[in-house]
């Protein structure tokens, strides 16, 4: 996300990049539903398409008309191959006053915000041990595996020097 403000007015861009091998249709943005919502938003005519493996720059033209210090709620839909909607709600960690501003927030603030709004659903977690670490010795055998093994399959090409 990229944002620019002056005075009330102000030009968002959102970027979205696909990284799977499957088409996004009928890509849907919208800020916050509330209809006394202070933020106006105008999108500049977009292709609802997300190409697979492509990126895209959506921007929208924002106007503040009141304070506000909240967090706005951004809902993205779209559809897949199967052509089912799915949605996805974000409720975006950064408060807003009327010139759009940056906050500065403590860390421990933002953690208490982030835990509770549920943006954790999908967490995962791994603990790395000192077992799963590769050692050097690991490496030069497996190199040395791999050697042998490329050297059964072309004899007359492989030269490699560890």
């Amino acid at each position: 996300m990229d944002q620019n403000y002056y005075d009330v007015k102000g030009l968002i861009k959102f970027i979205f990049k696909n990284k799977r091998q499957i088409n996004f249709y009928d890509l849907d943005m919208q800020i916050s539903n509330k209809i006394l919502f202070p933020l106006k938003f105008k999108f500049v005519p977009y292709e609802k398409l997300l190409s697979a493996y492509s990126t895209k720059c959506y921007e929208m033209a924002v106007k503040c008309s009141r304070v506000y210090n909240g967090f706005p709620l951004i809902k993205i839909s779209y559809r897949m191959q199967d052509m089912l909607r799915k949605n996805i709600e974000i409720r975006l960690p950064i408060a807003i006053n009327k010139f759009m501003k940056k906050t500065k927030i403590t860390r421990e603030i933002f953690d208490k915000f982030w835990n509770n709004e549920n943006f954790n659903t999908n967490k995962e977690e791994k603990i790395i041990t000192k077992d799963d670490n590769m050692n050097n010795d690991m490496l030069i055998e497996r190199a040395c595996l791999l050697r042998l093994v490329l050297y059964m399959l072309c004899p007359y090409i492989l030269y490699i020097n560890i």
